[in-house]
């Protein structure tokens, strides 16, 4: 294979690429829909994953960063 044939197959890769990008975006949708459907009617309980005071989420997410010497 030479040079000029891998440019062809290059525009055919991105576009195959940029399909399952796609894809992959509207089955997101589709599952934040039914997620959050499932919230509202009660079949799912979200009520435990809820936090109890934002200074402990707070510091539960910092990310402390070292500062080398």
């Amino acid at each position: 294979m030479n040079s000029n044939e891998s440019w062809f197959k290059l525009p055919n890769a991105i576009d195959a690429a940029m399909a399952r990008a796609r894809r992959q975006i509207d089955l997101l949708g589709e599952y934040r829909t039914r997620l959050i459907a499932d919230v509202v009617t009660g079949k799912l309980d979200v009520r435990e994953a809820a936090p109890g005071d934002a200074e402990d989420v707070a510091e539960e997410y910092t990310i402390e960063k070292e500062v080398p010497v």
